[in-house]
């Protein structure tokens, strides 16, 4: 075995003295495109300046199977075999070959794969940017075993971080650059008892709110409105918690401190959606009532504020509250 492979290093070694044109195979279309790529490779220049920005881009679920199913088509559907086409990002200056993977399953998921890539932690299938001691929706588990996301390293150094996905914002591979999540599955709620943890859309707000996340583009209206509410979409939001996460990001980013000066400027702004003697009103009413009776001040105060700012006589509102009061 050592023989032949000496032998064969000889072989490439002496092989480097002839001409490629001196070859039988000079004019082979094959050979001709593979010698043309090494002399691309062997003219390239290194680039040695500094980096202003980065993209990271995420392909989900591009594995190298997925991969070679793309490039296939995309041949074929060029009149070729298929394996012979090149990808865009595959005629890249230099390219590598990574893999990551889930500690507690052979087929990984969004969610754990997407926090090793944005943490460099292993992690269980379902958790978001934690590390592996976190049981899937054991938010008990959460404390201590958080793991820094590549958004908040830089945000920390001064640096300006976004998202851009087709999915819901709320997605696990999109919420691994701003979220700590005993479960991915945790978009627009927490279950009842989970006090470690907000839902990701309302740590989505946090960030931006924090300076984290400056930019964030996607899908998921719902996870961020509550059923009370309708988006341009025609559906009616997922939140039970009667919070409309869009208006507060709308209405209050910029401010920094929420003092009584800075709460009564947000209150005296009008609401884009209320209607004091439409379907709205009533909606609005029963969810100040709904929140009030199920011992939720924050939401209460939300619903209370959201109909002040959008017109709503105080006089009536403290009646309404007052009679409440009254009842209970």
């Amino acid at each position: 075995m050592t023989f032949l492979a000496t032998a064969l290093i000889l072989a490439v070694g002496a092989a480097t003295v002839l001409q490629a044109q001196d070859l039988p195979q000079a004019d082979d279309p094959w050979f001709s495109a593979g010698q043309a790529r090494l002399e691309r490779q062997l003219a390239r220049q290194p680039n040695t300046n500094r980096a202003r920005n980065i993209i990271l881009m995420i392909s989900d679920g591009n594995g190298v199977g997925t991969n070679y199913a793309t490039r296939l088509y995309y041949g074929q559907s060029q009149g070729g075999y298929g394996d012979e086409a090149v990808l865009p990002y595959e005629d890249f200056p230099y390219l590598a070959l990574a893999k990551t993977y889930n500690v507690n399953a052979q087929t990984p998921d969004s969610a754990a794969t997407a926090s090793a890539i944005l943490t460099g932690v292993k992690t269980r299938f379902g958790v978001v940017s934690a590390n592996q001691n976190v049981l899937r929706g054991d938010c008990a588990g959460l404390p201590g075993n958080t793991a820094a996301t590549v958004s908040e390293v830089l945000a920390a150094q001064g640096k300006s971080t976004g998202i851009v996905t087709t999915t819901r914002i709320t997605h696990a591979t999109p919420a691994a650059a701003y979220a700590h999540s005993a479960d991915r599955n945790f978009e627009h709620g927490a279950p009842d008892g989970c006090s470690a943890q907000t839902d990701i859309a309302q740590q989505l707000v946090a960030a931006m709110r924090a300076g984290v996340i400056d930019v964030a583009l996607g899908g998921g209206r719902r996870g961020f409105i509550d059923a009370f509410t309708t988006g341009e979409e025609g559906q009616p939001g997922r939140r039970e918690d009667d919070l409309n996460l869009i208006e507060q990001v709308t209405a209050w980013k910029g401010d920094e401190l929420l003092d009584k000066t800075g709460l009564s400027k947000r209150l005296m702004r009008r609401a884009a959606q209320y209607d004091k003697s439409g379907d709205s009103h009533y909606n609005l009413i029963s969810a100040l009532h709904k929140s009030m009776r199920g011992s939720d001040p924050d939401a209460a105060l939300y619903w209370l504020g959201r109909m002040l700012e959008g017109g709503e006589d105080p006089r009536y509102l403290m009646r309404r509250i007052t009679r409440m009061a009254v009842e209970d």
